[in-house]
């Protein structure tokens, strides 16, 4: 079930978008809001809203007059045992400008629309593991950074997804399949190598990736399945 905040806000604007796609998405707040709606609120004093202390520290310094952001991240928040986007008093509007500066930093923004949404979702739990699933994706050597020819063969590929698209319709939610794929496929391995630190997060991880995908399926492939 689409949740009615989701599908009157982001659902036509974010359908136009990749019907008409123009190579610079324009509307990237469906994807900040996915990601801010699965991140806790305070998990505690150092974290809040999937933003921790440390993180908040090093963005806050670059904003130049920093006066009207808190020192600490905590203080985000208007009634700390609400959700951010349930709490009538979070600085919402600084929450995703922390996360679509901190996207824009990983390139969330350069990939096909139809892709926007899972990879800003994967980078923001995994980093660079994402960025070699990417560069998977794209055909170039998977090192996690993002330079020119990452760059290059993701513009390629943006223009070939599109050009398919045209075609078949369809083509986009084969994709996002794909990629949806190797996402799980990460976070299995991720949990396996490395129990001590991703398995608790495992299974709420493929959930996420769940929420995603049928958020996703009725805006790329334009069906609803009966679902409001």
């Amino acid at each position: 079930m689409i949740k009615p905040f989701f599908a009157v806000c982001s659902f036509f604007t974010v359908y136009a978008l990749l019907t008409n796609f123009s190579g610079i998405p324009i509307d990237h707040d469906h994807a900040l809001v996915f990601i801010i709606r699965h991140e806790e609120g305070v998990s505690n004093v150092n974290t809040y809203a999937g933003i921790t202390q440390k993180k908040w520290e090093i963005w806050r310094s670059k904003q130049g007059d920093i006066r009207h952001l808190p020192r600490y991240v905590g203080m985000l928040a208007g009634d700390p045992k609400l959700h951010p986007l349930k709490d009538p008093e979070a600085n919402i509007t600084v929450i995703k400008r922390f996360y679509y500066d901190s996207l824009h930093k990983w390139h969330a923004w350069d990939i096909h629309p139809a892709l926007q949404l899972i990879y800003a979702d994967f980078v923001t739990l995994v980093g660079r593991e994402a960025v070699k699933e990417i560069q998977k994706l794209v055909g170039v050597e998977a090192d996690g950074m993002w330079g020119d020819a990452t760059a290059k063969a993701v513009k390629i590929f943006n223009v070939d997804l599109e050009a398919k698209r045209s075609q078949n319709p369809g083509y986009a939610w084969q994709i996002f399949l794909r990629f949806d794929a190797q996402k799980r496929d990460v976070f299995q391995s991720l949990a396996k190598k490395n129990p001590e630190k991703y398995a608790s997060h495992l299974q709420s991880w493929l959930k996420r990736s769940d929420d995603l995908k049928t958020y996703m399926q009725p805006i790329l492939t334009g069906k609803n399945n009966g679902k409001g």
